[in-house]
This record gives C-alpha cells, structure tokens and sequence, in this order.
C-alpha cells in the first residue's frame, strides 16, 4: 500500500533526522578520524547537506511539495529503507556516506521542484 503525501514528507525528514544524529554519532566521528582526509571532508560537506535539506524540508508547505512526494514515492521509500540499514553499521563510513548521497539526490529534486 502506497504512502499518503503526509507519511512519505514524515518518512523523507526521519530519514535525514536519523541521519544527521548517526553522522554525529561518537561511533561514526570516532571511525572517521582514522579515515584520510579527502573521506572526511566529504563526510563533513554531506553532513552540512543533510542540515540544509532538513532545513528546506521544514520550511515547506506539503502542498508544495505533494505531487512532487507521490511522484518520487518509490524512490523515497527504497532510499530511506536502504539508508537505515547503512546506518545500523555506522564503521563503514564508505557505505553510508554513498547512501546518504543517493538519498539526498532523490530529495532534492522534490526540493527543487517546489522552489
């Protein structure tokens, strides 16, 4: 059974919320000082990403973004699904860094279709 438009924008921000605490996480800080510096900046970047994408998130209206929700629906639910099991192993810092990529990819094209 298909997400309402409410359930998939409250599924998209648990998803960036759970993020953003694992990426804050002692086990994740703490696993990615022992990875090179490149590894770590880009964490870092992604991490400031998730912030912002919360951010707009927040600050839209779920009328402006319902269709764009329905449209994405799939995606959203395979992104989230995938990014919470990539987060029950925060070491692999590799792992959940693409994740979170590919989940913040498939975001902000709702994003910015209501912009």
């Amino acid at each position: 059974m298909a997400l309402a438009p409410y359930e998939l924008e409250d599924l998209t921000l648990k998803t960036l919320r759970a993020t953003r605490a694992g990426m804050l996480s002692e086990e994740f800080q703490l696993t990615l000082l022992l990875k090179p510096a490149a590894e770590r900046k880009a964490a870092a970047l992604l991490l400031s990403d998730v912030q912002v994408t919360i951010l707009k998130l927040e600050a839209l209206e779920l009328a402006a973004i319902r269709d764009d929700l329905v449209a994405n629906a799939d995606e959203l639910e395979a992104g989230a699904k995938d990014l919470k099991a990539k987060l029950e192993n925060l070491e692999q810092v590799q792992e959940v860094v693409a994740a979170t990529a590919q989940f913040l990819a498939i975001v902000a094209r709702i994003a910015a279709l209501a912009a």
